[in-house]
Parts: C-alpha cells; structure tokens; sequence
C-alpha cells in the first residue's frame, strides 16, 4: 500500500542525506555535525562568493527575497515556499534563469534562492531552492536542480513532479574557499551557476 504524497515528502525530508561523495570527518574541523561534511574542492574560475553575502556585499543580479515577492504574481504562494528559510540568521538572495529564450513559448522562466548561514569560523550551510517565477504556481514537471563538486561529478539531484510549488535539495555544509556548482536543466535546456563558500 503506497504511502499519500504529503507523507511521503514529509519522510524524504527527515531522511539523512546520503551523497557518493568522499566526506570529511567532522571530527577535522573540531565541530560536531549530525550531518555529513561534504569536500567541494576549490573553485574552478571565478564564481560567486557566498562568505561575502554574510558581509552584506552582493552582486546587482543577486536580488533580495522581498523584491521576489513584489515581483511575483501570487507573493502568498512564494511567502509559503520559502517557510523554512525564515531563521534570520540565513542570508538569502534570489536570481531569474531562463531555460531556453525568453521568445520561446517552451521556455522556463525559474528563481533561483540560495541561503547561507555560518555554523563556525570556517562552516556554512547553504540551502538551494528552485520556485516558479511565472505566473503559475508550480514547476514544470522534470525540471532539476543538480549540485556539482569541483570536479563537475553530481553530488545531489532533485526533479519537479507535478503539481510540486518548488524544489530544494538537501542542505550541505562547506568551509572556506571550497566551491560547487549548480546546475538547473529542463530538456535540452542547461543553466549553470558558480559559488565558493
């Protein structure tokens, strides 16, 4: 007997993250984590510094979430999604991708949240989410969001399914200086940006 959709959302969400990766022993950077400290590497070109958020420096096309909400068509729908970004100790910013021309009538027009927060000196955990930023109120079905390491291998992976309001993956923690990518793709459509903690 399958379990009603709600449920089983709420039991992936409670679900240790489990990544192909090589991790770091907590242990190693003398702080102690229920949840396992993934190795990014370091960054590849220049990409986006997450450390500097925390300072209050952002980049122009980096936009705050209450400007998402201004934006949005249904701010109701976009204050609901981003619920558990409320601790106010997460810096949070938010970006327009395109997948595929804005002319194209199969283009997907998506937000990009990222969310960062300092755990230490040297840690942080980042949150990444996905929302629709047309005017509709859920995800085209396959649309997936990637985390890629340095060396561009997958790391995590979440795809829409119907009806889903927004996607995000599982939090993962980094220290200074180590960086990842992500990776949005909708069919032949492919969008990436670069971070370094």
């Amino acid at each position: 007997h399958s379990r009603p959709r709600c449920q089983r959302k709420k039991l992936f969400e409670r679900m240790p993250v489990r990544l192909k990766l090589t991790l770091q022993p907590a242990a190693e950077l003398h702080y102690r984590s229920p949840e396992p400290i993934i190795s990014l590497g370091k960054p590849r070109n220049t990409p986006v510094q997450l450390s500097r958020w925390l300072q209050g420096q952002f980049e122009p096309d980096w936009q705050s979430l209450e400007q998402l909400f201004a934006l949005a068509p249904r701010p109701a729908v976009q204050l609901r999604n981003t619920y558990h970004l409320r601790d106010k100790t997460l810096v949070k910013r938010c970006k327009s991708i395109w997948l595929g021309l804005p002319s194209d009538t199969q283009a997907v027009n998506a937000f990009l949240l990222m969310a960062a927060q300092r755990e230490s000196e040297n840690l942080y955990k980042v949150c990444v989410q996905v929302q629709p930023a047309q005017a509709v109120e859920t995800l085209p079905a396959s649309l997936t969001v990637n985390l890629l390491d340095a060396e561009r291998a997958t790391v995590a992976s979440v795809s829409a399914e119907p009806a889903d309001a927004f996607i995000r993956l599982p939090y993962f923690r980094g220290a200074l200086s180590e960086s990842f990518e992500i990776e949005l793709t909708f069919g032949k459509h492919r969008h990436s940006e670069l971070f370094t903690i």
